[in-house]
């Protein structure tokens, strides 16, 4: 498969990037640092910077959307939760966009969100039927969801993960 992954050097994305390579798919990296993804994954993988290059999506089978501001490296601040949803929902409605725009979309668009949809419960066990808690976590991961969705058509599978 020829798959599209954002946020490719972060924990997830850069363990699943090997994983990925190690099966033989073909791999384009959008990094803001593509040196930097150059020197995790050589010269095996292709290299973007930006999506406003890509008018469509049409040659990718699947895209895989990890990117985000870190999230546990700053406080909180009103400026660092404005960047944590800026870096979330932005990359998410322009994949979505761009899937939408595609003659021959991808068949599957992963995309990563967090545990934080449910917000803070406690010590409860929390599964997919709880009713999130609202606070600033579940408004970042609810949009980035909604976002997401968008792109969901009879060609394109939209796949939500959650990750803690």
């Amino acid at each position: 498969m020829h798959i599209l992954i954002t946020g490719a050097t972060g924990l997830i994305g850069s363990h699943l990037t090997r994983n990925l390579l190690s099966h033989f798919h073909q791999i384009t990296v959008l990094s803001r640092s593509p040196e930097r993804a150059k020197a995790l994954f050589g010269d095996s993988v292709k290299y973007i910077g930006n999506l406003d290059s890509l008018s469509s999506l049409n040659d990718f089978d699947a895209v895989i959307n990890l990117a985000g501001e870190p999230i546990a490296d700053k406080r909180w601040t009103e400026v660092q939760k404005k960047r944590l949803c800026n870096s979330r929902w932005q990359i998410t409605a322009q994949l979505s966009n761009l899937i939408l725009q595609s003659k021959q979309p991808p068949e599957v668009f992963i995309s990563g969100s967090a545990v934080g949809y449910y917000g803070d419960q406690g010590q409860s066990i929390v599964t997919e039927e709880e009713a999130p808690h609202p606070e600033f976590t579940h408004t970042l991961c609810q949009r980035w969801e909604d976002e997401a969705l968008k792109a969901k058509s009879a060609h394109t599978r939209v796949c939500l993960l959650r990750t803690g």
